[in-house]
């Protein structure tokens, strides 16, 4: 076989002597494209099998196979759920002629309502020029062009024409090689097609010749192996390909390929036309030439007083050139008396309050554009309603108008216009009763720590750090510090971040408080080299699928935060991808289980979970939650898993090894029981078909299994879902939000709930999990089905959650179903009471996006081309839509909304993915929540994947991949800005070396604000997934903003980010430059909050008493601690008298203890709450000697004295003189701890001052620096000038 395969190509090259090989314009290489696919697989082919077509929405498996030596592409797919397509792209030219020739063997497909083809394509147009196509009927056929939908190989006809190309059925088998040789005539549009028998000896060629091609075919880009689905059956195909070569006949370098034609024209009233002298033309050798035009003629001929389309056309002068497509330049005028009515723009829906007493008045005129481009307000007929407005009753009234014509008019300055069709206009009014109490209930909040961070910038070391909510607005200051010695010269009060020129990486860095005159110091933070902090990664390994065939590679992929330990620094969990994950509307697959880590942000990793081969693995599957569930202060990971799921510990070497027993920290359910789940062939092969499947928690810091229940909607009958695939049945979401707490009978109670989602194409069910006293509890559940059809399929890829009616309580936005706090329907968009009727979409965008509203908007694009409108802004809080555009029969998989202008409100936009219209500007407009026009028309490769705060004004940036239309995504994570005045994008910076997640979508690992000031950091993974980096801006801003993570809406959003379709957080406040003022005045809304983790301070009322005298200790926790308690050294409680609590205006509670102790000296007790040590101790000293009370002065240090030189850890004395206003003397280091005294006394001088002895120790060698700091009976330590130096050796 392989020495005919030789003589095969011997004789091809000898063939194709003369014809100029196919590439790029530039130096053509020096042979004809050519894969016998014996060779390196990857040079050519190694991509196909990731790029999906246009349309697609799977990939075939494409690999090399061998038969009687012989190696050939093979390619399949089985029972897809969907078009499935796997494109090869060429480097081309335009060419005169064109042949590819090929062995061919078309496959199979099973079903009688599906078809296979393989598809050839210029690069004119996503329609093929070619295709061969075959059914189930074991016959192959042909078409030149596109087909539609098809039993078998006959009466075939494009888009429902008989009068368009129909299938040529060639008369031979399927399952057979063929040797095809195709011959493009892209001159006169004219193509061949020869197949010969290629394993039969002496088979003469069937040849079909004179076969037209579409006109705007000029090249041969690009391939595609293609299986179409009709109706509910899934598509299988096989097709194999050998011996592949392409070669063409180039133009002469004068030849005339293209012209650019002039624009068509709108014109009215015209005494005289200008007409152009001159097109750019496309030259053969891939340059461009000004070509002038001859005389135009116009048909029909021109008639100033009859207006009507004239068609203009001129020949080319050709001076030297050649035009072998004998182009002509031409352009239609559409000739109208006045300039007509083009389009309506959208009506923006009236909101109103209820109740009122009478209807709101609806516009008098409606906004138009006109057909050269000017916007004016029209005229109209009046508005109509069949259900005109009731005062009485609340709900969505629709009213429409007709336009009318405007003539001119004597004395006014209206501009006359025309309609050439019917035009209407729709004003809907939203008539509702939403609450006045958002956001109102008290929410558990997680206490976070300055989280300072300092990076390398272009002007030296920028330093930022976060402003807690309960802060904002309060007298707050702030000083910076750099190695010990403070930088700024003024204290901060305005910003939260600062740039030192002076400072370099590797300095170290504190942030000094000064909150209502109380002084702390943050944790010391060393200035990054580069703007990104990177978290080293444990790769899991390669593991085997279910069956052990194939085995899988793993890439990091979504990512979560929370504060594990409660020390108010976040702590985060990635999710370990295989790469034989898989779509749900995929079958056919068997993948690897899915793996996460939790790290600590210097990298030391905390647990893993394993989820095990009764879990499969890809986006729509494995959705987690990762807060503090039982507010406790410190989170828990919620998922659902299945028996066998379980979790490890890292071993004595820090590290996870899955093949060490030993670590096995839990097992979920029966663990013999694995693999149970899983359909391991035949229909549905991949999915869940049944088996335990369990709502689980875990520790957060432990990975201990909490609990684990039933998981509340098993797969049952999977015909329940709406489909025989387990398709439906295997799409799963989560959302996060605050519901009543199921423990509390409290009115305003809230608390953590996890919103389980299952089913969203048809069925659609929800239940509602609490964690209460270490027990997974079902709140709620809903279920459409029992409510019929019409209530299913409205769910989206991604939930949202927010107070969306004002109530204090949260609600689940679906999709177009909107879930109230109790699991009861708050709307739903089935065409009834003024509602569309629109069913599901790939995202969500839920915030408030109108600067005058009070309430929350969402914004959604839709899946089906037939819906009323491609894309939609909503009213959360009852679904009216407020503003919603149609612009193409086509699925909108892209939508963002985002604040990008400067002009008041957010702006929309929605599209198809980028690599469905690569290198071309996106379909639609970019529109502001008035329906205005922001810009008419997008710039090529307009990025509609996320937004983030990332430079220092109050608009949104873009993040995106740099390859925006790359056909698979995965590229480098880039942040682009929107300029509002060249409608394009800039590129604000590029994270070398990184990788995007979740193909086409582009998305971060994460992205929330997680460190530094109130801009987003973005997390991503390193392309080799190695480490994770946590990107940060290095921009200053002149804003103060508390942190994001302490507004509801965005933190139920970032815990739910990663829910089957990443999408971006948002605010549940409005923020844009329209409202700067207000923002630099502080002025934005806080929410009632405490915090479950708030650090626990203690301090007694002397620093010494007499033995067996009353010692009073203050210890200040959250407003979460019921009990309190003081241990000695040994950690023995202590009996003590307790005082109620009183709660403080920052949501704190103040805690007042009484005890005594007899036994003499320095004595440290620690401090419990809940019967858990919180790390907070109070020192204090018990001597025989008095303490003798402050006088009425300020207390001030006067001088300190010790050693020059100490051991590390060795206690030493320092001498510290005081006057006697001083109850309380500490040393601090240079990152503003306290360095607790061994022992301390006291002695008064006669000369009103008092000496101190303070014996202490230091852990680090080096020169130490230490201030004294002094405090009067308020134990409110002030900074002095007073400092102590001294050498800390080994």
């Amino acid at each position: 076989m392989k020495a005919k395969k030789l003589l095969a190509i011997l004789l091809s090259a000898v063939m194709l002597i003369g014809i100029v090989p196919m590439t790029a314009f530039g130096a053509a290489p020096a042979n004809p494209f050519f894969d016998d696919f014996e060779g390196d697989f990857e040079q050519f082919w190694g991509t196909v099998g990731n790029k999906d077509l246009v349309g697609s929405t799977g990939v075939f498996d494409v690999h090399l196979a061998e038969e009687n030596g012989n190696h050939y592409l093979e390619t399949w797919h089985q029972q897809g759920n969907g078009d499935r397509g796997s494109m090869k792209e060429f480097d081309y030219i335009d060419s005169q002629s064109l042949q590819i020739s090929f062995d061919y063997r078309p496959g199979d497909v099973p079903n009688a309502r599906n078809i296979g083809a393989l598809r050839f394509y210029s690069s004119a147009t996503n329609t093929p020029m070619f295709q061969f196509v075959f059914g189930n009927k074991g016959q192959l056929g042909f078409v030149a062009g596109n087909y539609g939908r098809v039993s078998g190989l006959t009466d075939l006809v494009v888009d429902g024409d008989p009068a368009t190309t129909k299938i040529t059925n060639t008369g031979l088998a399927t399952k057979v090689w063929y040797k095809v040789v195709l011959d493009f005539d892209f001159v006169n549009h004219k193509m061949s097609v020869s197949l010969t028998p290629r394993d039969v000896e002496g088979a003469t060629a069937t040849v079909f010749s004179d076969i037209d091609i579409a006109a705007n075919h000029a090249n041969f880009n690009r391939m595609v192996f293609w299986g179409g689905r009709n109706g509910g059956n899934p598509v299988t195909v096989y097709e194999d390909l050998d011996n592949f070569k392409i070669s063409y006949e180039p133009y002469a370098a004068n030849n005339i390929l293209s012209i650019e034609q002039p624009a068509d024209r709108v014109e009215s009233s015209l005494d005289t036309i200008a007409l152009p002298t001159e097109v750019n033309a496309l030259m053969g050798d891939g340059s461009e030439k000004t070509i002038k035009v001859g005389e135009w003629t116009s048909e029909p001929a021109f008639d100033p007083a009859v207006f009507q389309t004239y068609t203009y056309t001129a020949p080319l002068v050709l001076e030297g050139t050649e035009n072998p497509r004998n182009l002509v330049a031409t352009f239609k005028m559409d000739y109208h008396k006045y300039h007509y009515v083009e389009s309506v723009q959208e009506m923006i829906t009236i909101q109103v309050d209820y109740p009122q007493t009478e209807a709101p008045a609806l516009p008098a005129t409606v906004p138009v554009k006109l057909s050269n481009g000017q916007w004016i307000q029209a005229d109209i007929s009046g508005w109509t309603s069949d259900n005109p407005f009731d005062a009485s009753k609340e709900g969505i009234y629709v009213y429409t108008t007709n336009i009318v014509a405007r003539d001119p008019v004597a004395g006014s300055d209206a501009v006359p216009y025309e309609l050439t069709r019917n035009l209407t206009a729709t004003q809907r009014v939203s008539y509702a009763d939403l609450g006045t109490n958002y956001n109102g209930y008290e929410r558990s909040m997680e206490w976070l720590d300055r989280g300072v961070v300092a990076l390398k910038s272009d002007d030296g070391i920028f330093v930022s750090w976060r402003l807690l909510a309960s802060e904002y607005g309060k007298d707050i200051s702030f000083n910076l510090y750099r190695n010990g010695e403070k930088i700024n010269a003024q204290p901060i009060t305005n910003v939260t971040n600062f740039v030192d020129k002076d400072g370099k990486p590797g300095d170290k860095y504190v942030v000094e408080t000064i909150l209502n005159g109380v002084s702390s110091m943050s944790e010391e933070t060393a200035a990054w080299e580069n703007n990104y902090m990177a978290i080293p990664l444990q790769y899991p390994g390669d593991h085997p699928d279910i069956a052990g065939k194939v085995v899988a590679t793993y890439s990091a992929n979504d990512a979560g935060v929370a504060d594990v330990d409660g020390d108010g620094e976040y702590e985060i969990v990635v999710k370990w991808y295989p790469s034989n994950q898989f779509d749900s509307g995929t079958s056919g697959v068997l993948s690897s289980p899915t793996f996460f880590d939790c790290y600590k942000l210097d990298g030391t990793v905390l647990w893993r979970l394993a989820m095990g081969y009764n879990v499969s693995s890809g986006a729509h599957y494995s959705q987690f939650l990762f807060y503090d569930f039982d507010m406790d202060g410190k989170a828990e990971f919620l998922i659902k898993g299945a028996d066998g799921t379980r979790t490890y510990a890292p071993n004595a070497e820090g590290k996870i090894d899955m093949d060490d027993e030993s670590t096995i920290i839990d097992i979920v359910g029966d663990p013999s029981l694995e693999g149970t789940n899983v359909i391991l062939s035949g229909s549905g092969t991949g999915h869940i078909n049944g088996g335990n499947e369990y709502m689980v928690a875990i520790d957060g810091l432990t990975g201990e299994v909490i609990d684990y229940c039933d998981y509340a909607f098993p797969v049952g009958n999977v015909r329940d879902w709406g489909d025989s695939s387990y398709n439906r049945s295997d799409r799963y979401n989560c959302a996060f939000g605050y519901l009543p707490d199921l423990s509390s009978s409290e009115e305003g109670a809230v608390r953590p709930t996890a919103l389980m989602n299952r089913g969203y194409y048809a069925r659609t069910t929800v239940v509602a999990y609490q964690l209460i006293d270490d027990m997974l509890q079902e709140v709620w559940t809903f279920d459409s089905a029992p409510l019929g059809s019409s209530y299913g399929g409205k769910g989206n890829h991604n939930n949202a959650a927010g107070d969306v009616d004002a109530d204090g309580y949260d609600e689940l936005i679906l999709g177009s179903i909107a879930l109230d706090h109790d699991g009861s329907i708050l709307w739903i968009k089935n065409g009834k009471n003024g509602m569309d009727n629109v069913a599901h979409g790939d995202t969500i965008h839920l915030a408030a996006m109108i600067p005058e509203s009070d309430r929350l908007q969402v914004f959604q694009p839709y899946e089906s081309g037939n819906s009323v409108v491609n894309y939609a802004l909503s009213d959360a809080g009852n679904g009216a839509r407020l503003l919603g555009h149609k612009i193409g029969n086509f699925d909108a998989g892209r939508g963002v909304a985002a604040n990008i202008t400067p002009n008041p409100g957010f702006e929309i936009w929605s599209q198809r993915p980028g690599n469905e219209t690569p290198g071309q500007v996106p379909a639609g407009s970019i529109y502001n929540v008035y329906g205005e026009v922001i810009a008419e028309t997008k710039c090529v490769n307009f990025s509609c994947n996320w937004r983030a705060y990332w430079d220092g004004d109050l608009l949104s940036e873009l993040p995106d991949g740099e390859n925006i239309g790359a056909p698979d995504g995965y590229t480098a994570q880039t942040i682009y800005k929107y300029n509002w005045e060249t409608n394009n994008m800039d590129v604000l910076d590029v994270f070398e070396g990184t990788m995007t997640n979740n193909g086409t979508k582009n998305t971060p690992n994460l992205a929330a604000d997680i460190l530094g000031d109130w801009r987003e950091e973005i997390v991503t993974r390193a392309a080799d997934s190695s480490e994770l980096r946590i990107y940060t801006t290095d921009i200053p801003t002149d804003y103060m903003i508390y942190t994001l993570m302490h507004d509801p809406v965005y933190r139920n959003a970032v815990a739910n980010q990663n829910g089957c379709y990443n999408q971006p957080p948002h605010l549940g406040f409005y923020l844009g430059e329209d409202v700067k003022d207000q923002v630099l005045a502080m002025e934005l809304p806080t929410y009632p909050m405490y915090y479950s983790n708030t650090p626990v301070t203690a301090s007694t009322d002397a620093p010494g008493y007499k033995p067996n005298s009353e010692i009073t200790v203050t210890v200040t926790t959250g407003k979460n601690v019921d009990f309190v308690y003081l241990a000695n050294e040994l950690g023995a409680g202590l009996v003590s008298t307790h005082e109620e609590p009183v709660l403080n205006e920052d949501n704190t509670l103040t805690w007042t203890l009484k005890l005594s102790l007899g036994t003499v000296g320095t004595r440290t007790l620690k401090v419990f709450a809940d019967y858990e040590d919180t790390g907070a101790t109070v020192s204090f000293a018990i001597a025989n000697e008095t303490v003798a009370p402050p006088v009425e002065e300020l207390p001030q240090a006067i001088s300190v004295n010790g050693k020059a030189t100490v051991k590390v850890n060795q206690t030493f004395e320092v001498t510290i003189k005081t006057n006697q206003a001083v109850s309380f003397v500490r040393l601090f280091n240079e990152s503003g701890m306290g360095l607790a005294p061994s022992s301390l006394s006291y002695v008064d001088n006669a000369d009103g001052t008092r000496t101190w002895t303070y014996a202490t120790s230091v852990g680090s060698i080096g020169t130490r620096t230490l201030n004294v700091r002094v405090a009067g009976a308020d134990r409110v330590y002030q900074a002095t000038d007073v400092d102590y130096t001294v050498r800390i050796i080994r």
